[in-house]
């Protein structure tokens, strides 16, 4: 990149500095190399064209004066030759057309100053060695270069904004100056096709180049898609509603003449196909549906046809070599918005397209949006973009009047200090202008049938903290834009706050012109008017400013420079439009004081207004406490119950601020959605096994084997544990009738098995019963309870499901019947938080009667299951707040002593049993915000 040029200070200002200084050297002045050679008008219907002729690429600024309006073109090291001092004009736009040399600080200077009819704007480029400047009315649809825009044709051509010139010659030094182009965010929609709910499912597989066009090929039909042009380098966006893609994204070069590269992006509703045009430059283009997809022809610009869509966006400035471009002293006004694209005129011409029905204002990470809701066809556009605001305008667009008002937006830190929305009856149009503190960088964007307004928060604080190029060079003088009558919504409090004053809260950000400085013993007033000189501002100094500056400052911004002397001095500015006026710091304090006090004595003279703002969430008679704080003595609330609206009286001042209170206030509530899930989980297994056996031995006569003894001569043993459920006959043996061991296991119908055995004699004196029971169980058990309930913030909510269970109680006046609830149960409270977690308060309850455990008259027992606790979830998650784990383990032995115990044996004499329950309760909670896009959650 070519050396900056060197940065000079006027002679007269060097003259007046009593005290010795000196400035940084920067390097040599150059000498007046070039030379202007002739000055021609070409008059046209839309525009006029000023052509410089010079012998060499030219180094220029331009800048526009008012009162009355001029062009001024400088042109450092430069000569003019053969051209009239003055010259007369005949035409619309411009008036006369001036020549003339100066010298500053030992470079010579050519100046020519066009004569600029109201109204006029101007656009300015270089041409290899020529200037051209070209200037049009206030009824011209483009600065240069514009075809008049035609009646729509069936076709669906489009011609796209062609630049007011070509890219500058590769030769062309890199220090020469002309105002930037756009930046990459401009764009316009050119046709929007379809229904975007009922796009389908389409399948794009790729992009190829055709002979004079660009194909998507696609599977399926193409039923929703949109076309948009992109500027600042030129590219045509396609975007096709309900496409889907293999890959992520993808990549690929065209051999079309008019597109060089194809970028493909999947977006979770749409297909981006992105068209570089070759060489940055748009070309005429026409969009149609095809059996495989969409084509996007380029016919030749000579055999155009005519364009179906006017070219919708501001006239583009030529893109020159990369150097520090000169702001104007006036900034020339918006270039009015032109129609929006439509594929055809509206019905009728004096009907809004669209309209604007709720503006709003929130912060996504490091963007700022504005969220516009705009019903209709409005197509809206950014017009004006500078280091204070940027415009949307809205054409075709109505405005209710309880939007037409400005949002403070400065307390959420970022770059943007408030937006304001008002209409332009005279146009039919509304803007919106965002106040900001530097350039910022903004695009639109279409989010959720909402069109969102971005801007970029990290953009200003990138450019204000990254390196310049050539800092360590003296840089050029900047020409700062007059303040002009019309809309503004400058905060007086930032202006005001200068070199004087208390510190600002947050650091400070300089935007001017880098200067160096060399001073010792320097006059203030001296050093005023230098910065004065290089910042192209008035400066008034009341009569207690003086003193001497000793300072060195290397390459610092002009703004910074002034306050660091300011602070020195314990002084204070105040700007007014393009005029700083500097005095001590203390007189300006009690200006501020003075002020404030002669506003407070006015307001009691103030006549009173009365204001009826309706509620829409909240009620009315709990916001009054709230509205009343910021009345003054003599202003009044009053609330009507019947429409749930207040009626307020007091000045229009403290009207405007309750307002903004119960806006704020007023918001819908969020709504959250608990669902619990209560798991239950039991697993149990049992085994048994038993034994019966029992002899019965006789020993008489009518047997045949009596003892043969005196006493006892007749004996008969058998067993004496008694059971009658087994005393079953058996034909031909003898019947025990009881058990010597009766250790039986739980077995019956549908419960294990039993196995029995008879041994008799043949003579029926002895006989043997022997019972083998054996019993195992295993099962498990899920039970699964899921209530959920739906309750606004900060409420209650309960939901039950049971049975009431009939208890009889005896007491002195009797036997009453009391009920006793077992139910499933869930109770909560939430509160959702800033960041958008919940808290919540939470009570669960499962009360189940069990019939198998009962009391004394039969009444069975309640088993209770219950959680209480407080737990913070984010949205959409869920949480175990508690969990119950209970394992129950049994092995029984039941036997005759001593006998049970011998090995192999004492299973005759034994009852063996073992049990393994196992229970598991688990409690679940996964809350949702229900309404989180339409209620607001109040943040700083």
């Amino acid at each position: 990149m070519a050396a900056r040029k060197p940065e000079t200070i006027p002679l007269l200002v060097l003259a007046l500095c009593l005290a010795p200084l000196s400035v940084s050297p920067a390097g040599e002045p150059e000498k007046a190399g070039n030379i202007i050679t002739g000055v021609t008008v070409q008059s046209g219907e839309q525009e006029t064209r000023v052509t410089l002729a010079g012998r060499e690429v030219p180094t220029f600024n331009v800048f526009k004066l008012i009162q009355p309006d001029r062009l001024v073109v400088d042109l450092p090291a430069t000569r003019i030759s053969g051209i009239e001092k003055t010259r007369a004009v005949d035409d619309p736009r411009i008036g006369e057309i001036s020549a003339s040399e100066f010298t500053q600080a030992g470079n010579r200077v050519s100046r020519v100053s066009i004569g600029l009819k109201p109204g006029a704007r101007f656009d300015a480029r270089a041409d290899g060695t020529n200037i051209v400047i070209t200037i049009a009315g206030p009824g011209a649809d483009r600065l240069a270069g514009a075809a008049p825009a035609a009646t729509p044709a069936p076709a669906a051509a489009v011609t796209p904004a062609a630049p007011v010139a070509s890219e500058p010659p590769a030769s062309a030094p890199q220090n020469a100056v002309s105002p930037p182009p756009p930046t990459p965010s401009d764009f316009r929609v050119v046709e929007s096709v379809g229904d975007r709910a009922k796009a389908g499912n389409v399948t794009v597989q790729r992009v190829e180049a055709q002979k004079n066009s660009v194909a998507v090929i696609t599977r399926g039909d193409v039923k929703a898609y949109e076309i948009l042009e992109v500027f600042g380098p030129d590219r045509l966006v396609v975007d096709i509603y309900g496409g889907t893609m293999k890959n992520k994204v993808s990549e690929s070069s065209l051999a079309a003449s008019a597109v060089n590269r194809a970028r493909l992006a999947r977006h979770p509703d749409k297909v981006r196909v992105v068209l570089d045009f070759t060489g940055g430059k748009s070309r005429p283009f026409t969009v149609e549906k095809t059996r495989q997809g969409l084509r996007i022809a380029f016919p030749k610009t000579e055999a155009a046809p005519a364009p179906k869509v006017a070219a919708s966006e501001p006239a583009r400035l030529a893109e020159a070599p990369k150097a520090p471009a000169p702001t104007p002293a006036t900034p020339p006004p918006p270039a009015p918005p032109p129609p929006a694209p439509v594929a055809k005129p509206p019905e009728s011409a004096t009907a809004p397209l669209g309209s604007l029905r709720d503006l709003t204002f929130q912060q996504e990470g490091n963007e700022a949006r504005v969220i516009l809701d705009v019903k209709g066809d409005a197509q809206p556009q950014i017009v004006h973009t500078d280091d204070r605001s940027v415009v949307l305008e809205i054409p075709s667009c109505t405005l209710p009047v309880t939007l037409e008002r400005t949002l403070d937006v400065s307390e959420f830190g970022t770059p943007l200090r408030s937006v304001s929305a008002y209409r332009v009856p005279a146009e039919g149009k509304v803007k919106i202008v965002a106040a900001t503190n530097g350039v910022l960088t903004s695009r639109l964007e279409r989010r959720e049938g909402s069109l969102h307004w971005v801007f970029e928060i990290a953009s200003v604080t990138a450019a204000a903290d990254a390196p310049r190029e050539g800092e360590a060079e003296p840089s050029e003088y900047v020409y700062a834009p007059d303040e002009v009558a019309g809309y503004s919504v400058r905060d007086p409090a930032a202006e005001a706050g200068g070199g004087g004053g208390e510190a600002p809260a947050k650091k400070a950000k300089y935007t001017g012109r880098r200067i160096s400085m060399d001073f010792k013993d320097a006059d203030i007033h001296n050093v005023l008017r230098m910065i004065s000189e290089v910042a192209k501002l008035n400066i008034i100094t009341s009569d207690d400013v003086s003193g001497k500056v000793t300072i060195t400052l290397r390459n610092v911004p002009w703004d910074q420079a002034l306050d660091i002397i300011l602070k020195t001095k314990h002084l204070g500015k105040v700007r007014h439009g393009n005029i700083i006026r500097i005095a001590k710091q203390d007189d300006l304090i009690k200006e501020q004081k003075d002020a404030a006090e002669i506003q407070e004595k006015m307001k009691p003279l103030e006549p009173l207004r009365v204001r009826i703002i309706s509620i829409n969430y909240a009620q009315a008679g709990d916001i009054e406490k709230q509205v009343k704080g910021v009345l003054s003595d003599r202003g009044e609330v009053t609330v009507d119950a019947r429409t749930n609206v207040l009626i307020i009286k007091d000045v229009l001042e403290n009207l405007v601020k309750a307002e903004g209170l119960v806006r704020s206030l007023d918001t819908e509530t969020p709504q959250v959605l608990i669902e619990a899930r209560i798991v239950e989980a039991n697993a149990f297994y049992l085994r048994e096994v038993g034994i019966q056996w029992g002899p019965d031995l006789r020993f008489d006569a009518a047997h045949g084997n009596p003892t043969g003894l005196p006493f006892p001569s007749d004996m008969r043993i058998r067993g004496g544990a008694d059971d009658s459920t087994t005393n079953t006959d058996l034909s031909g043996t003898a019947n025990p009738g009881r058990f010597a061991v009766n250790l039986p296991a739980a077995v019956g119908a549908g419960s294990g098995g039993a196995i029995g055995f008879v041994f008799g004699s043949a003579g029926g004196s002895a006989a043997l019963n022997l019972r083998l029971t054996a019993a195992e169980n295993k099962g498990e058990v899920k039970i699964i309870s899921a209530p959920k309930i739906a309750t606004l913030d900060n409420h209650k909510a309960k939901i039950g499901q049971g049975v009431s269970i009939p208890i009889s109680v005896t007491s002195a006046a009797g036997v009453n019947t009391i009920f006793v609830e077992a139910k499933l149960e869930l109770e909560v409270t939430p509160h959702i938080t800033q960041e958008g977690s919940i808290l919540m308060a939470i009570k669960v309850t499962k009360n189940e009667p069990d019939f198998s455990r009962t009391g004394a008259k039969g009444d069975p027992t309640i088993l209770k299951k219950e959680a209480e606790t407080q737990v913070m979830v984010r949205d959409g998650d869920t949480t175990v707040i508690g969990g119950i784990y209970t394992r129950k383990t049994s092995d029984t032995f039941i036997g005759v002593p001593v006998l049970s115990r011998i090995p192999i044996l004492g299973f005759f004499f034994r009852n063996t049993k073992y049990n393994d329950d196992r229970t598991e309760l688990l409690i679940f909670i996964t809350p949702r915000i229900v309404n989180r896009l339409q209620s607001t959650v109040t943040q700083k």
